[in-house]
This record gives C-alpha cells, sequence and structure tokens, in this order.
C-alpha cells in the first residue's frame, strides 16, 4: 500500500465505528439541553491551535523562534481569556469547577506529564529503526505491532491489577517502568537479538497502555453526570496538548544533536 493509506485507513474505520454508534448506542437525550458555548469554543480552539504551532515551530528552523514566540503569547493569551470568560459564563464549555473534585486535578496533571515522554516515542523509534538500525520503514512499521498487540492485551488486565494493588501503588511503579522501557531503547544495537527487540517493543506497549488506562479512570471516577462530558473533553484537549509538546520537545532535541554532530564532523575535516 501507498503512504496515502495513512491517512485513508481512518475513514473505513471511521464509516464501522459510526455503524456500530448507530447500532448498539442508547438514543438518551439530556435531561436539559444546556446553551453551547460559542465564544469559550472559539478562544480554547484558537489558544490550541497557536500553541501547537508554535511547539512544532520549536523543532522546525524555517519558522523562526520570534515567530514561535509570538504564537505561543497569543495561545496562552486566549486560554487566559477563556478562564476569565469561563467564570462568568452560565454554561461555560469547560467549568472551572472541574479542578474543584481532586482526583480529576490530579489525574489531568498527572497525564499532562506522562505523555510529555511516551509521546516522542512513535515519532523517535521509527527514526532509530530506519536511521541508526538500518531498517526499511515496511520493517520499521512492522517493529511497531508489538507495542499495540500489548496494549490490547494489557487492556483486560488493568482492573484485576487495580482491585489488587490499588491506583496508588500501580501508577507509581508503572510511572518507573515507563520511564524505565523509554530508556532502554538508547541501547538498541543491530545485533540485538529478535526476539528481544520483540520483547522491548511489546513491554512498552504494555506499561504504556496499563499507564494510561488507569489515568484515565483516575480522573474521570468521581466526576459527576453533569461534568463527565465537560471533564472527558478537557481531558481530550490536554492529551493533544501533551502529544503536541513530547513531539516538539523530541524534535528540538533531535534537531540540536544533529546541529551539534555536523558541526563536529565539519570540524574534524577541517
Amino acid at each position: 500500500a501507498s503512504w496515502h493509506w495513512i491517512f485513508l485507513i481512518n475513514i473505513p474505520i471511521g464509516t464501522l465505528g459510526l455503524v456500530a454508534t448507530v447500532r448498539y448506542m442508547s438514543d438518551s437525550a439530556p435531561r436539559v439541553r444546556e446553551r453551547f458555548d460559542a465564544a469559550g469554543y472559539l478562544l480554547v480552539a484558537l489558544g490550541m491551535a497557536t500553541i501547537s504551532l508554535a511547539l512544532e515551530g520549536i523543532g522546525n528552523v524555517r519558522m523562526g523562534g520570534a515567530i514561535a514566540l509570538i504564537l505561543l503569547v497569543f495561545g496562552l493569551a486566549s486560554l487566559a481569556a477563556y478562564w476569565l470568560h469561563a467564570t462568568r459564563a452560565e454554561t461555560p464549555l469547560f467549568s472551572p469547577g472541574l479542578f474543584r473534585v481532586r482526583t480529576y486535578s490530579i489525574g489531568l496533571l498527572g497525564a499532562l506529564f506522562a505523555r510529555l515522554g511516551i509521546s516522542s516515542m512513535p515519532f523517535l523509534l521509527p527514526l532509530a529503526l530506519q536511521v541508526s538500525l538500518g531498517f526499511s520503514p515496511l520493517q520499521a512499521g512492522m517493529a511497531m505491532i508489538p507495542v499495540t498487540i500489548a496494549a490490547l492485551t494489557m487492556k483486560r488486565m488493568v482492573t484485576s491489577l487495580v482491585g489488587r494493588f490499588g491506583y496508588r501503588n500501580v501508577l507509581i511503579t508503572n510511572t518507573l517502568l515507563v520511564g524505565t522501557m523509554i530508556a532502554s531503547f538508547a541501547l538498541m544495537t543491530p545485533e540485538q537479538p529478535v526476539w528481544l527487540r520483540i520483547l522491548q517493543f511489546f513491554s512498552l506497549g504494555a506499561v504504556n497502555s496499563l499507564q494510561f488506562t488507569t489515568m484515565n479512570t483516575v480522573t474521570l471516577k468521581d466526576l459527576g453526570p453533569q461534568q463527565a462530558s465537560s471533564g472527558n473533553g478537557l481531558m481530550s484537549v490536554v492529551q493533544m496538548l501533551a502529544m503536541s509538546l513530547g513531539v516538539a520537545a523530541a524534535a528540538a532535541l533531535l534537531s540540536n544533536f544533529s546541529a551539534t554532530e555536523a558541526a563536529q564532523q565539519d570540524a574534524l575535516h577541517a
């Protein structure tokens, strides 16, 4: 298949999701229909878009640091304006009252920092496999299959693990495991046995799945019926922001290391 299927594959999957939603989900309307917060939506959308562009510009030398800084300032200003708007609006898009739920605040903050590291891996791993280990694009893509299989397998084990050890112990231990697995990829070599590489990728998928399934449950479990929709939406926004931050940080570091190595090579040739 051509590279176009990276994007086209979402069409049949999305269609199946739409059919399943219509067929299996109950058609229950909320008791009270609230007015959509259009002003809040525009402020959040503008803030997220400009912050994402600014983060993208951090690792893009063509954009320039000044433009990235201006975009970042506008984005933060938009989010600050939304916060002021939300404190006065009758039905804000994301209510400030969500942060009075302790588990929600902890879960949201924890997910933000946890995703900063793990979100860079789908960006860095295929590059490492192709550039450092000589994999073809097809081989690099196939190497990620154990990650997905492990993630799906771990979903069925989360409830029993949390029930036995508790949220705190599972998350503390698993956060250390996630960091260890990320660091372990610095030790990859072309001579590494295939079975060990498969185990390494499988372990990454397992601890990653356990981390965010557990963390998402902590984040949403204490929200009331009137808060669930708004809280889930805000959690998704924070997840996307954290992913952008993680990829931008990885791209900036990669660009800096590449420039340093190029400068060293030039100095040796000189």
